[in-house]
């Protein structure tokens, strides 16, 4: 069975989000918050008392970047998540579909590949994309990818468009 080839994009994705969380500690309280990680991060963008207690400051929650943070959450990464957890613990999310490959000229391999039934229901639960019903692995797959490009895009850009006008007030 094919297993885990849209699954290495989930836990691809889940590291992409844990380094921007570092980049953006890093970003507003230097080396000390470098280690930051999505958890911390989503945390300080949804509870200003919670970066107040652990981080003295209001750096994050009072940021450009803050409401892209948790839109991203609830769009994307906390499915990513729950998804991850649930392989680690409970199941392997399994295709339905079947490719026969030939191995020689008697022996065929029968392997499932395709998208995984959690993974469109969460996007046709989730987004307001098309839903996936006949999305090939490769079809998902780069669902996955430019969504996550996107998402990580879209607080990056805004982690810039702050820094950037922190800066211009510092110089006047």
């Amino acid at each position: 069975q094919q297993l885990y080839l849209l699954d290495d994009l989930v836990f691809h994705w889940m590291s992409a989000f844990e380094y921007i969380g570092n980049l953006v500690g890093f970003s507003y309280y230097g080396e000390q918050r470098s280690k930051l990680r999505w958890k911390y991060l989503r945390l300080c963008c949804v509870d200003p008392s919670y970066e107040q207690r652990h981080l003295k400051g209001d750096e994050i929650s009072t940021s450009l970047v803050a409401p892209h943070v948790r839109s991203v959450h609830e769009y994307l990464v906390s499915w990513l998540e729950e998804h991850r957890a649930g392989l680690f613990h409970y199941r392997s999310d399994a295709a339905k579909r079947t490719a026969t490959i030939p191995l020689s000229d008697t022996t065929v391999a029968r392997m499932k590949v395709g998208t995984p039934k959690s993974f469109k229901m969460w996007v046709a639960k989730s987004t307001k994309e098309p839903p996936l019903r006949d999305a090939s692995l490769a079809e998902s797959a780069c669902w996955l990818s430019n969504t996550g490009l996107y998402a990580g895009k879209t607080i990056l850009w805004a982690l810039r468009r702050d820094l950037m006008w922190k800066k211009a007030l510092k110089r006047d």
